[in-house]
């Protein structure tokens, strides 16, 4: 199945490029190409030899795109799960999938808000714009259930390169953390819903006494990741998109995970569960009650943790994203 991948982004497209041997393994022949606009995309698409299947970053679509004798699969570029660019396009009949890191569940919630889902979550808790608002009124454009599941699920963060240095930690090392809970990043999303989310965050961390607490200037990788390694929980607020590297980074350090309630958001790895997470309510009111759980089972689970890890590792290699993506491509073919 000859493929042509048109990626805007390397930061996002890399795992899948870089399966590209593992994909011909399995009857998927990749060809890639970076692209700064719609117009070098549909350059390259017409440049482009018989293809099976067309895949592209949403924002490199345009309508002539979709003149090529194949299917078009548009794959979202953004940490949230809702629908970016691919939406209209889905809309209109135009694409054969939507490839995307996370999702919306049930996948209804998709016709119900416009924006990120979670910025009108803080909105109903008190947590609104000082300034721009990013829960924005009135409800998208309708799409029917078979639109909807055209939606599939591939790789998210944990796939990234940012996550090496936190895969190569040895968490196993560190037995004893000095640290109850662990914040760093920035609270600076001018002056949105997110912003409100993140300061009420950090304020309840600096409640706590053997809190770590970081905003402002990043912090060095190396220092950073001993930070996490003496911290016996990460609370990892919403930012850009429900999901943050953040998550991914905490588990990989045999860290608590602790996050505000995103159980409406699927991922391939299924990390906001029950089972992964300890969940607090969005205005962090809770956050002491919460840690507190978490310090009560701390010894209880520290082999679950260690599973946690290695299932984050396992969905890294190329022969796993490979093995991820080659039957959904294949589901495209005509």
């Amino acid at each position: 199945m000859k493929t042509l991948l048109l990626y805007k982004d390397m930061s996002h497209a890399r795992p899948f490029v870089e399966a590209h041997e593992e994909l011909a393994k399995l009857g998927v022949y990749l060809r890639s190409v970076r692209c700064e606009g719609p117009k070098k995309a549909l350059s390259a698409s017409r440049a482009a030899p018989k293809i099976d299947l067309l895949v592209s970053h949403q924002e490199l679509l345009s309508e002539n795109i979709f003149r090529k004798r194949c299917p078009v699969v548009s794959m979202d570029r953004i940490d949230g799960a809702q629908l970016a660019g691919s939406r209209k396009w889905l809309a209109a009949g135009k694409l054969a999938g939507v490839l995307k890191s996370y999702t919306l569940r049930p996948a209804e919630l998709n016709n119900q808000f416009t924006g990120r889902v979670f910025t009108h979550t803080c909105k109903d808790v008190g947590l609104g714009a000082r300034k721009e608002t990013r829960a924005i009124k009135g409800t998208p454009e309708q799409l029917t259930g078979e639109q909807l599941d055209k939606i599939h699920l591939i790789y998210g963060l944990n796939a990234g390169n940012p996550m090496r240095p936190f895969a190569k930690a040895n968490p196993q090392k560190y037995k004893d953390r000095k640290h109850d809970i662990h914040f760093a990043g920035t609270v600076a999303y001018g002056g949105t819903e997110i912003d409100a989310h993140r300061r009420a965050c950090v304020q309840r961390v600096k409640r706590i006494s053997r809190g770590f607490v970081r905003t402002g200037r990043p912090m060095q990788r190396a220092a950073y990741i001993q930070t996490l390694l003496q911290s016996k929980s990460v609370v990892s607020p919403w930012g850009c998109g429900e999901a943050c590297w953040r998550d991914y980074e905490a588990l990989l350090c045999e860290c608590a995970l602790i996050k505000p309630e995103t159980r409406h958001v699927a991922a391939s790895t299924d990390i906001f569960t029950d089972d992964v997470c300890y969940f607090c309510k969005p205005d962090f009111s809770d956050l002491r009650k919460v840690l507190d759980k978490v310090l009560s089972e701390w010894d209880a689970k520290r082999e679950h943790r260690a599973e946690l890890r290695q299932m984050i590792l396992a969905t890294r290699s190329h022969k796993a994203i490979a093995a991820q993506l080659a039957p959904i491509l294949k589901g495209f073919a005509p």
